[in-house]
């Protein structure tokens, strides 16, 4: 399966990407294996952040639960917070039509922010066009 991955680029807006994902049964199975290349490859995610589940509701909404390095090794600042969760919730919304919206969680437990600017209480969809770079 082809997907488009958002990577950072030195300008520090998101960039598409085209991955090939294995050949994976099920939008859950399918946005695990994407979510693992987001955290790897985008250059948004703290070194040690690691993906413990990915749950998908048939409400279109895709919940994504991290391990407590998320939080401890984020470098923080709006723009670091906005490019970590837009990376992600940007190439699930892109890739997956049964997915509208994608919540983070770390440990299994609802968190406010990533390192204290970006607001997590609420669903993210697409990324807002300034930090998408130009096509």
């Amino acid at each position: 399966m082809s997907a488009t991955l958002f990577t950072v680029g030195p300008d520090g807006r998101l960039r598409p990407r085209t991955v090939e994902l294995p050949p994976l049964k099920g939008t859950r199975a399918q946005a695990e294996a994407l979510v693992g290349r987001v955290v790897e490859e985008s250059g948004a995610f703290p070194e040690g952040a690691r993906v413990l589940d990915v749950f998908v509701s048939t409400r279109g909404v895709a919940v994504v639960n991290f391990s407590l390095e998320l939080l401890a090794g984020h470098p923080g600042g709006l723009t670091a917070e906005e490019l970590t969760v837009y990376s992600l919730s940007h190439a699930l919304v892109s890739n997956f039509p049964a997915i509208a919206e994608v919540r983070l969680i770390v440990e299994g437990r609802r968190t406010e922010t990533l390192a204290g600017h970006l607001d997590l209480g609420s669903g993210f969809g697409s990324a807002p066009a300034r930090i998408l770079a130009p096509s």
